[in-house]
């Protein structure tokens, strides 16, 4: 391969690993947090996530491996400067997957919380059931994405607002399509970005995957 190190890097471009560079997306491409360069690349060379160039291109290990000197000679990639060579460091990455995260990026979220979340509609049936007219826990469920029998598990990826007939109707079946034929996803909440960005800010890149910039 190529020395990357071949190719000039700007100043401003060099990051450590500890550097918040990358925002890290499930398997339905939603957001789940904002993960250091170091821990990137501890995903990708165990093939646990996928890097995206600028142009939403997926690279697995291998790929992103061989496509160093190119990445690094447009000067758009966060660098982490290595003992033997540089590395661009992708700024988006996809879980390979579904609901494969570690423990501390999850948690429970309340039922309230699904409420607003939802704006009080099935996310199966997509109707809304005004609030002022019914007791919303007479109407809904935390209903499981993937099942509780077939693994699911209670974290907010996994949990999205259900009235309960439509629950009951779906039961265990995985994947389960809504009344547009669209399969079932959840939402990544508002506050879900609850890192210091530094200076660098939110990149542009991001900003399609961002619910809060969805809302805006």
């Amino acid at each position: 391969m190529t020395d990357p190190t071949a190719h000039p890097v700007s100043k401003e471009m060099l990051v450590t690993a500890q550097c918040q560079t990358t925002l890290l997306l499930d398997h339905h491409w939603m957001p789940i947090r904002v993960i250091p360069a170091g821990r990137v690349f501890y995903h990708l060379f165990r093939n646990r996530i996928n890097g995206l160039d600028l142009d939403l291109g997926q690279n697995d290990t291998n790929a992103w491996i061989a496509r160093q000197p190119e990445l690094l000679a447009t000067g758009l990639y966060p660098t982490l400067p290595g003992p033997r060579q540089h590395w661009a460091v992708p700024t988006i990455g996809v879980v390979n997957n579904p609901f494969k995260r570690e423990r501390q990026m999850s948690r429970r979220i309340e039922f309230e919380e699904l409420l607003e979340l939802y704006n009080h509609t099935c996310q199966i049936c997509l109707e809304r059931f005004p609030r002022s007219m019914f007791d919303p826990r007479e109407i809904f469920n935390r209903d499981h994405v993937l099942p509780r029998s077939k693994g699911g598990p209670d974290d907010d990826f996994n949990i999205v607002l259900a009235c309960k007939e439509c629950n009951a109707r779906k039961g265990d079946v995985y994947p389960y399509y809504n009344a547009k034929g669209e399969e079932i996803k959840t939402r990544a909440r508002p506050h879900y970005f609850d890192v210091a960005l530094g200076a660098q800010g939110i990149r542009p890149e991001w900003r399609p995957f961002l619910w809060r910039n969805k809302v805006a």
